[in-house]
């Protein structure tokens, strides 16, 4: 039995304009390295977008940060059903796999705690 530990087509924001509007109609929740903004859905699924700019390193730290949030997210089974954007900042790149994940699992409570 082959388990498969992927991040599907069906989690993910793909489109350009999916993630306008979610930043113009979407709540925001901040952290020091991470800007998380989400809309709630009645349909009760959850999809996700990252997005990590030049500003946060060269092309190998920029892949590392979003492998790390594309799996922090892969995981996430006790967040709201909502879209989400997570923005990575300045600084992200710098820090361990261990320190994203708290600075995720923060901005993420602070979603469980407004919704």
């Amino acid at each position: 039995m082959t388990v498969r530990f992927n991040f599907p087509p069906t989690l993910r924001l793909r489109k350009r304009a999916e993630f306008l509007s979610l930043s113009q109609e979407g709540i925001k929740a901040h952290q020091a390295h991470f800007l998380l903004i989400y809309r709630n859905r009645a349909d009760g699924a959850r999809r996700f977008g990252v997005t990590v700019s030049r500003k946060v390193g060269n092309a190998v730290t920029r892949n590392r940060v979003k492998r790390i949030v594309r799996e922090f997210c892969r995981h996430a089974v006790a967040v709201p059903p909502a879209d989400y954007s997570i923005i990575a900042r300045k600084g992200a790149g710098s820090l361990g796999c261990a320190a994203l994940h708290r600075e995720l699992e923060q901005v993420f409570g602070q979603v469980s705690q407004a919704g």
